[in-house]
């Protein structure tokens, strides 16, 4: 059993993009590279000309997807977005948040382009202060170990949840992890973007995690009170990794589901495309079609790999 991490060791080397790019490479969600369609289709270019994009070989291709479907979404004026992208590639004894961290980092920095072009209008002569791009954990304490690792060239402003606030001059933010608990401070940001509707504020929550709000003991006014707030939002980009195979979506297109292909070569079979995000009755459906069943349950070993599936996809 790997020895408990500590503040002078690990936690900075994972929190850097290389870390946990690293990590990526020895994990078992990284054996994508060997896919077909991979190495048919660019994963970053497919976004960007509306195809439906190959499962992504690496963390980096993987995050450079994820800002493609983002900034395509603002250009289309949607300015409320989603981002969940799998950290299950880092070190497990961390949590979302840590594992999340050089996530971020790479995204924004691949989004800094299109967040001074909506800033500004699209005029490159309109100066723009790169630090009204807010970078928000869900606490003071996390915020302070981010910006202590990110160092002094991150461009952009690092703040705590509870200190942030949007001003006229914010041009950005995005959210990190928050949690059932800080749903209430997302409301407020939230609330203030919601001020800005006649300038609007590119808004990105990266990994929320509050799904599972109605089983940590919190009111039904609390729960609520979250449905308000992820309402607001649209998922840009979503790609969740199971030991099935994959759940992608990457914004314009739709939402896809994969299998791993036969053969055990590490690539992914399409199964299917939808324009909605797939309940786990449409998942055993669209299992039941492959397998050429009519109805009714899978069976055997992938009836378990299923089962083992659903239960990890109803909790979000």
């Amino acid at each position: 059993m790997a020895a408990s991490p500590s503040a002078d060791d690990k936690e900075p080397v994972l929190t850097t993009a290389a870390g946990l790019e690293a990590a990526a490479a020895a994990s078992s969600s990284a054996a994508a590279a060997g896919s077909a369609a991979a190495a048919a289709v660019d994963p970053v270019a497919a976004v960007a000309s509306g195809e439906v994009p190959p499962i992504p070989p690496s963390l980096s291709a993987s995050v450079a997807q994820a800002a493609a479907s983002c900034c395509a979404a603002l250009r289309a004026g949607t300015t409320r977005l989603f981002v969940e992208l799998d950290t299950t590639a880092g070190d497990s004894t961390y949590t979302m948040l840590k594992n999340s961290l050089p996530i971020t980092r790479m995204l924004v920095d691949a989004m800094e382009g299109e967040l001074a072009a909506v800033a500004t209008g699209g005029a490159s002569s309109t100066p723009w202060d790169p630090k009204a791009v807010l970078v928000v954990l869900p606490d003071a304490g996390a915020a302070a170990l981010a910006s202590r690792d990110w160092g002094p060239d991150a461009w952009f402003t690092v703040t705590g949840l509870e200190a942030s606030a949007i001003t006229p001059t914010t041009a950005a933010v995005v959210l990190v992890c928050p949690r059932a608990s800080e749903v209430a401070g997302m409301e407020r940001l939230v609330a203030g973007a919601l001020d800005r509707e006649a300038d609007p504020l590119p808004f990105i929550i990266v990994n929320p995690d509050v799904v599972d709000m109605g089983v940590t003991g919190l009111s039904l006014n609390a729960r609520q009170l979250r449905e308000r707030v992820m309402r607001r939002f649209d998922t840009a980009y979503c790609l969740r990794t199971y030991d099935w195979g994959v759940l992608l979506r990457a914004a314009p297109g739709p939402w896809t589901v994969w299998q791993d292909a036969p053969g055990g070569d590490g690539g992914f079979e399409l199964l299917a495309e939808r324009d909605e995000r797939p309940s786990s009755d449409d998942i055993i459906d669209i299992f039941n079609e492959v397998e050429g069943g009519e109805g009714g349950r899978p069976e055997g070993g992938f009836a378990a790999r299923l089962s083992r599936f659903l239960k990890v996809y109803m909790k979000g």
